[in-house]
């Protein structure tokens, strides 16, 4: 059995801000077991170790600002005695309330992944064109940026149900030493930045 330690810690400050911590330090598959020629023996489990932290600030009735970033790690990633792989993040939102129904946000977010551990292949393969969400080794190592505006629609102020139309825009970079050739992340494997219009829709219940 695999015994792991999880905790949280929040706060709560004077100004209108909070603050809240997550971790969990556990062991969990290495690169190989998740389907990439699995070793000899079945599953292999290594220390992994992640965090959250999330931070809000409440600058008048109207605008607000959160803040939260990620960390990973874990040893052995690719396999015993390989490299540890490392990912983390960075994410911000700014919010510019209109009234009870609309409400106006803006958002960056920026991620990183050390050893194309954490962001797989799950583009067609060019090493089966025909294949889908099948990781090869090596992943897209680099950094991910992305930006979203749009506003947040709660229809008669509604406390369950919020409608949120907005543009994304997102772009990678990377070392591609450590990425398989000619792959990129966007458009099916042949682009590294996209732009999307999309809608999502929240219901609390």
């Amino acid at each position: 059995p695999n015994l792991g330690l999880v905790g949280t810690l929040a706060w709560t400050g004077n100004h209108n801000d909070r603050l809240a911590f997550t971790f969990i330090q556990d062991h969990e598959p290495d690169y190989n077991s998740a389907g990439v020629t699995p070793p000899a023996g079945g599953r292999v489990y290594t220390s992994r170790y992640l965090q959250t932290l999330v931070y809000s600030k409440q600058f008048t009735d109207r605008f607000s600002w959160v803040a939260q970033s990620d960390l990973g790690v874990q040893g052995a990633a690719f396999g015993p005695g390989t490299r540890t792989a490392r990912w983390y993040g960075l994410n911000q939102y700014w919010f510019y309330k209109i009234n009870e129904s609309w409400t106006w946000g803006l958002g960056y977010e920026w991620f990183r992944d050390e050893e194309g551990f954490r962001v797989g292949q799950v583009v067609p393969s060019v090493f089966n064109p025909n294949g889908r969400s099948s990781p090869v080794p090596g992943g897209f190592a680099g950094n991910f940026n992305q930006c979203t505006f749009g506003p947040q629609w709660r229809p008669n102020g509604s406390k369950n149900l919020m409608i949120r139309p907005n543009c994304r825009y997102d772009w990678y970079g990377g070392p591609t030493s450590l990425n398989v050739p000619g792959a990129l992340p966007y458009d099916s494997g042949t682009r590294s930045q996209q732009f999307i219009w999309g809608t999502d829709i929240s219901l609390i219940y």
